[in-house]
């Protein structure tokens, strides 16, 4: 009587943990389908964001060419690890500082215009940098 109490007992173990066990793949495929998903939209906003950077950048190039060669060459030169002396560092110090004084005076200027853009800039000839006015 015992065995047989214990066969049914087993029985109903068995039954259980297979229930347990589909509902335990279920949810396994529940979770690769929501992994899938979310890597597909991952996916999709990575790809929006680097055309977007894309665009930014083409539109950089055409309206600041020179600016853009100074800072991919600033920036292969500190990958390539040339920031090592002492003289560098210092020449870095000055260029920021410069960077930092042309940048506090343009926007200096276009508070004082009324916030010009860059596109009321208009070029009256002559050299580089020369000839401008604001209007």
């Amino acid at each position: 009587m015992e065995e047989n109490m214990n066969q049914a007992s087993n029985g109903a173990d068995f039954q259980s943990s297979q229930r347990s066990g589909a509902q335990g793949q279920q949810r396994l495929v529940q979770g690769g389908r929501q992994i899938q998903s979310d890597v597909q939209q991952l996916y999709s906003h990575v790809r929006a964001t680097s055309e977007d950077f894309e665009t930014y950048l083409t539109e950089q190039v055409h309206q600041r060419p020179y600016t853009v060669l100074g800072t991919a060459a600033a920036v292969g030169y500190l990958l390539g690890g040339g920031l090592s002396s002492k003289l560098t560092l210092m020449a870095f110090g000055v260029v920021t500082r410069f960077a930092m004084a042309l940048a506090a005076r343009e926007m200096a200027t276009r508070a004082a215009t009324g916030g010009a853009d860059a596109e009321s800039v208009v070029s009256t000839g002559g050299g580089p940098g020369e000839g401008r006015q604001w209007h």
